[in-house]
C-alpha cells in the first residue's frame, strides 16, 4: 500500500522524510496511518482539495507526542546503535523520530508498554 509519511518513518532500514511516498506492508500502512504517522496515498487528489485534519498544535509549534506515538517509534529504532548502555533507547533517537522533544519520563513509560506488548505478542 503506498502512505505519504508525515514524520521521518524508519521503514526496511532507512529513514524517509516527511512528505516521502513509500509503499509498504498493507498491515504496517495501516497502523501507521491509525496512529497520524502517515496517510494514504490514495488521499493525494482529495488532500489537494481538502484541508487535512489535523489536531490543533501547542503554541509553541508541533503537537506533543503521545505515548503511543513514542512506543510506535521504539520500534523503528536500531537496538545497535539508537540504544544506549542501560538498554533503554536513547531519547535523542525518538525525538529524531518523531521530530518532537520528549522527556526521559515519557521514554521510560513507552519503553515499559513496548515491552510488554512485545512479550504479549
Amino acid at each position: 500500500m503506498k502512505i505519504k509519511a508525515i514524520i521521518t518513518l524508519h521503514v526496511n532500514g532507512k529513514d524517509h522524510a516527511p512528505g516521502a511516498v513509500l509503499d509498504i506492508a498493507d498491515d504496517e500502512a495501516e497502523r501507521l496511518i491509525a496512529r497520524g504517522f502517515a496517510t494514504s496515498g490514495q488521499e493525494k487528489a482529495a488532500s489537494a482539495s481538502t484541508p487535512a485534519k489535523t489536531a490543533t498544535p501547542p503554541a509553541g509549534g508541533k503537537p506533543a507526542p503521545t505515548i503511543e506515538d513514542i512506543v510506535e517509534a521504539i520500534s523503528g529504532l536500531d537496538p545497535a546503535k539508537d540504544y544506549g548502555k542501560n538498554g533503554k533507547p536513547n531519547v535523542e533517537a525518538i525525538e529524531a523520530l518523531l521530530g518532537a522533544d520528549i522527556t526521559a519520563q515519557q521514554r521510560d513509560q513507552a519503553w515499559e508498554i513496548f515491552q510488554k506488548d512485545g512479550k504479549e505478542e
